[in-house]
């Protein structure tokens, strides 16, 4: 087990890693918690340790695991490793698929795929005459065109909306089982037969179970992805959120699977906005009535560049946006984006002379103070050191006064406050990046202020009004990062039993790729047969 140890240093509101020396001591525990082996290991110049150790042959089979504490510190983690039988891989597998075209799309009518596996032993020769077990199952999915990147593809919404109550899920089909034998070449093939029509992409993974005359098992597997139509509609909006009466400005793309742009195609666009209207009912009480936005546009695309497609939002609250188009068969794509914000609502009523107001006295009112929600709708979704991160505070009441405080693993920062103006429903804040935030750090928001009444309370038309969220901010950890090269001074790539492979590792820094200094390398040597069972790519 190899390990590394790091002191934290808190200095100001930074925390910085060092180097740790010393001992550590560790035990060895099987599956039912009986110690297997006690001992100390020390620390290099890097704070690393390696330990090796030998389980019984009677060990119990399970989830065995080793404590590792240090000496002077209550600091301690636990490391798990599984126990099992062990039998070294005769074979290995793989799987291809047998294709014609370069990608799928729904056809109209019935298509096919071949995918076929097959089994290779490490001694030479094919594994024939093997069981096999096929499981295929299709599952929707999402799928962005090459080079694409910058816009949304597929379905999506606001990560930062703070209601949960709009999730996407996708939607698995039944799964199919086949069995069969492979040939004299180890070879074993299916034929999947796909048809229908979606908007969106679909998924189909097989897998395939190669059993040999000894009972050993591996797997192998093989996906395709279907397509809804030829082309795929992206988009991406130049604001994160937008308001109320002004034109909310969106960038929209056709492309083809490749991610190339098409010219001349009908992009339809249709947008549902949530909203309240407040109003009295025949008790003379406060109450928001639902109303919707609804608007339908359509705009021509473009292969040069990326066509502008704007909407006027008449309501305050949240959008529901949708992109569609058709190709030459009239199959249909879509995008679509879910809880855009629009800011700028209907403030409410603060009237206190209308005689038909129901009046409360003021012992019948509750103590407590209810807590509302508050949005915060952040300018990006990762930051990097010294970005200026801009966070769109979206308040239930004005005027209030807020507090920010900034919290990376325990270090809070200095408040930052700041106010909801009256008539206003939000307000911007900004601040800097600091690399000691890396990964990631929460913001937390709290607002108070006063909003009227739901209840008219003589004398006391306006009640106090609190609010309060945190969210997940991330940094990217690209200051961190390494670039690591193997390679050997050999041009003969191929070597024998018990010959001599000279490895050349070069470290250098992912953003500027200057050398890394003083850095520790962990080189590990691994059989064929035992890395089959890792997965590694």
């Amino acid at each position: 087990i190899k390990g590394y140890v790091r002191l934290v240093k808190i200095e100001g509101e930074a925390k910085i890693p060092t180097y740790a020396q010393g001992v550590i001591d560790y035990i060895i525990c099987d599956p039912r918690r009986e110690q297997l082996q006690e001992s100390k290991v020390k620390l290099n110049r890097y704070g690393a340790f390696d330990i090796k150790f030998t389980l019984p042959d009677n060990v119990n089979l399970g989830t065995g695991y080793v404590e590792f504490r240090l000496p002077d510190s209550k600091s301690e983690t636990t490391h798990y490793f599984e126990i099992q039988e062990f039998r070294r891989p005769e074979y290995v597998v793989s799987s291809m698929i047998r294709s014609s075209t370069a990608y799928y799309c729904h056809p109209t009518v019935d298509k096919y795929v071949v995918i076929s596996c097959e089994g290779k032993l490490f001694a030479g020769g094919y594994l024939s005459d093997a069981s096999v077990q096929w499981i295929v199952q299709a599952e929707s999915t999402t799928y962005t065109p090459a080079n694409r990147s910058d816009y949304i593809f597929g379905r999506a919404q606001s990560f930062s909306y703070f209601s949960r109550r709009h999730t996407q899920n996708n939607i698995s089909y039944p799964k199919k089982h086949f069995q069969g034998k492979t040939d004299n070449k180890g070879q074993h093939e299916i034929r999947i037969i796909y048809h229908g029509i979606a908007q969106e992409p679909i998924i189909v993974r097989a897998l395939a179970a190669i059993t040999d005359l000894n009972s050993q098992t591996q797997e192998t597997g093989r996906d395709f992805l279907i397509h809804p139509c030829r082309y795929y509609v992206g988009f991406r909006y130049v604001k994160s959120c937008g308001k109320k009466g002004e034109p909310v400005r969106t960038e929209v793309i056709v492309t083809d699977i490749d991610g190339n742009l098409i010219n001349d195609i009908l992009i339809q666009c249709e947008v549902i906005g949530y909203g309240k209207e407040q109003k009295e009912d025949q008790n003379g009480l406060t109450i928001f009535e639902e109303i919707t936005d609804e608007q339908k546009l359509t705009v021509v695309s473009s292969n040069k560049d990326a066509v502008i497609l704007d909407y006027i939002p008449k309501l305050g609250g949240r959008y529901n946006i949708s992109y569609s188009v058709k190709d030459e068969q009239g199959r249909l794509a879509m995008s679509s984006y879910k809880n855009y914000y629009v800011y700028g609502g209907k403030e409410k009523e603060k009237d206190n002379d209308n005689d038909n107001e129901k009046e409360t006295d003021e012992h019948e009112v509750n103590s407590y103070v209810p807590m509302d929600s508050l949005g915060i709708i952040p300018n990006a979704k990762s930051y990097g050191p010294e970005d200026m991160c801009e966070l769109l505070i979206i308040a239930p009441f004005s005027p209030a006064n807020g507090l920010i405080l900034l919290d990376c693993d325990g270090q809070v920062s200095q408040p930052i406050g700041f106010q909801i103006e009256s008539g206003k429903d939000s307000a911007t804040v900004e601040f800097k990046i600091s690399k000691d935030w890396i990964p990631n750090f929460t913001v937390h928001a709290e607002l108070i202020g006063s909003t009227p009444r739901e209840m008219k309370v003589t004398d006391s038309p306006y009640r106090p009004a609190i609010a309060s969220h945190s969210m997940s901010l991330e940094v990217s950890r690209d200051f961190y990062k390494l670039n690591v090269s193997v390679d050997t001074y050999e041009s003969n790539k191929i070597y024998t039993p018990s010959s001599t492979i000279h490895i050349d590792i070069d470290v250098r820094q992912y953003v500027n790729n200057a050398p890394a200094t003083k850095a520790e390398v962990c080189l590990i040597v691994v059989d064929e047969a035992i890395l089959s069972l890792t997965d590694h790519k």
